[in-house]
Formats: structure tokens, sequence, C-alpha cells
């Protein structure tokens, strides 16, 4: 452009010029469509070359043979204006001035020529860009890659300290039941619930992170058992399985927290108003439900054990879970529902 401004101001203010007219069709139109073919050949004729093949390439080199084409013919209609094309008609023959039109030509290959300089410059400066990006896009996943590990870590290690030695406490459980079998049989086999329990939570995980839903259902049932020993079997509460869960499995220890929260906050001595445990296997979907009346002397809940069994659904279940936690007057009704793959 300072180029373009450069020489039609020596033209016109040093050199002089005979007329507007010649400014115009000597110097301005002709720098517009410079500019024109300098673009056009940019954006339009190197496009296909943004991924090189013969068939793109075949396609390039039409496209300049065109825009040089039609930018000699335009050239040439603006020079006839101005007596100065290439291309002349004089008493009814066509005569081509061979010297302008190479030096027509010429011209058009020039700026073909800046133009592809262009192209080739901002094409690398597009390239070197997304590089960057992807640099620090790469540099961003191992930023959180090295977070996730150090959060792994951590939990590993704050698993690890919740750990007590399996071997040592399941030896004081069977010595306690051992000691307690011949005087008191009730307390006896709550011991033996309870061994089954803490083995149940222990226990390894296997490589798809999930058991068989009937392991859930029998430690639910031990924990129903085992707080029917605190109780002197006074509590009120009915465990129902229906449908074949034979081949289900779950995440371990997630239906767990509602039962143990119906033992927490539940009032269960209600002979009219007994608890009810559900769990309802379908062709395509697991449906657990509790229910409940919320005992008024409870202390308020925290939450804390509900919100860890979501984020696990929303890790594991992701779009295919529904859990509902409704309290209408002094009763408490829990829904999940898991829709199978």
């Amino acid at each position: 452009m300072a180029f373009i401004l450069y020489e039609v101001t020596f033209v016109t203010v040093i050199l002089g010029s005979k007329s507007d007219s010649s400014i115009l069709l000597g110097y301005i139109l002709p720098y517009l469509i410079n500019i024109g073919l300098f673009y056009c050949h940019a954006d339009i004729s190197l496009k296909p070359l943004s991924n090189i093949t013969v068939k793109r390439l075949a396609l390039a080199s039409i496209l300049i043979v065109l825009e040089l084409m039609v930018y000699c013919l335009i050239m040439s209609l603006i020079g006839s204006l101005a007596d100065t094309g290439f291309i002349r008609i004089a008493n009814g023959t066509l005569d081509v001035d061979r010297m302008k039109f190479f030096k027509q030509l010429w011209r058009g290959i020039y700026f073909i020529s800046f133009s592809t300089a262009f192209w080739f410059a901002r094409k690398a400066y597009i390239t070197e860009k997304k590089i960057l990006q992807l640099e620090n896009l790469t540099l961003a996943n191992e930023a959180e890659k090295t977070k996730l590990e150090r959060n792994m870590a951590e939990l590993e290690n704050a698993y690890l300290q919740t750990q007590i030695n399996p071997h040592l406490l399941f030896n004081t459980l069977n010595f306690l039941y051992s000691t307690m079998r011949s005087k008191s049989p009730d307390n006896s086999d709550a011991v033996l619930v309870l061994s089954d329990i803490m083995r149940f939570s222990l226990r390894k995980q296997e490589q798809d992170k999930k058991i068989p839903l009937q392991e859930e259902v029998d430690q639910i049932r031990n924990i129903v058992k085992l707080n029917q020993y605190r109780f002197n079997h006074k509590l009120h509460v009915t465990v129902e399985v229906a449908g074949d869960h034979q081949q289900v499995r779950i995440i371990p220890l997630l239906l767990l927290p509602f039962v143990e929260n119906i033992f927490k906050y539940g009032d269960l001595l209600d002979l009219e108003c007994p608890a009810r445990i559900t769990v309802s296997v379908t062709a395509n979907q697991l449906l657990f439900e509790t229910f409940n009346k919320v005992r008024k002397s409870s202390f308020p809940s925290h939450g804390i054990g509900l919100a860890n069994v979501r984020k696990r659904l929303e890790t594991y279940y992701v779009g295919r879970f529904q859990l509902d936690l409704k309290e209408t007057g002094d009763n408490y009704l829990v829904t999940l529902m898991i829709k199978f793959r």
C-alpha cells in the first residue's frame, strides 16, 4: 500500500499528469486490480494447497492460470480506455501488442509472487500459533495429570491410614465370638455379623471396581440384623428383594449409606409405620428405595455421606442414574434408579 501511494504521488506531483482520468485509468484502477489479484490469489487460488495432494495441486494450477487470464483481460479493458492496452481493434482487425501483453503478464506474475510469499508467511504464522496452542494444551494436560496423580496419591495414603490390620481385627473378633458363644449366643452372633461386614468393607476391589449386587444385599441384611441385636429385636424393618439380580454388578458400598441413615435418623419402633428397604431389578434397570419415619429427637444430618454417594454415582453412572430424596411430613423416602448399559 505504501508503494502504491508513493508511485501515484511520484507520478502526479513530481512528473505531473495530463488529466484526472489518466490518473484513475493509469494508476488507481490498475492498482485496485493488482490488490484484488493479490488477495484473490492468497485466499482463493492457493486455498487448495492447505492440504497438498495431486488433485489439489492441479486445481490450484488451473485457478492460477484462470486468474492470470482474467487479470490480463481486465487490465486490457482498462488500458483500452486510456489507449494503453495491448489489444487494439483497428479497421476491423484485432491487433495484439505482444510486448505490452508480456509486460502485463509479468506484472500479474509479479503481484502473484508477492501474494504467494504472503500466503506462506501467513500459513507459517498460523501453523506456529497452532503449535503453540497445542504446546500450551499439552502443558495444561500434564499439569492436570500431575494434579490427578497427586490427588490419587493422597487418596491412597488416606486409605492406607484408615486401614486396620485385617488379621489382627478378625483374630480379635473371632476371639470375642468364641468367648461369648456359650454365654451369650445373640452377642456372639452379632460379633459374627460385624466380622462379616468388616470383611466386606476391607475386601480388595476387583478390576472393574464392582461387586455382585447379591453381596451388597447380603450386607444390607447384616446391617439390619446387627441393629436388631442392638435393640433386642424391637425394630420394625423389612427388606424386600425382587427380580433376577444374580448377574448384576454395582460399585461397592453404594446402597449401604442409605440403609445406615435409616438406623441413624429413623423411628423404627413404630409398628404402624415400619421402615422398608426395597431392591428391585428389571431387564434394564436397578431400583432401590428406602422409606422410614423420621425420629424427632435425631440430630440433623450434614449430608456428607449422601454427597459422597452422589459423587460416586456421577463418576461411575454419569447420565444413567436418578437419585431423589424426599421428606414429606414425618416420613423420608429415597429413590435411586440406575439404568444398565
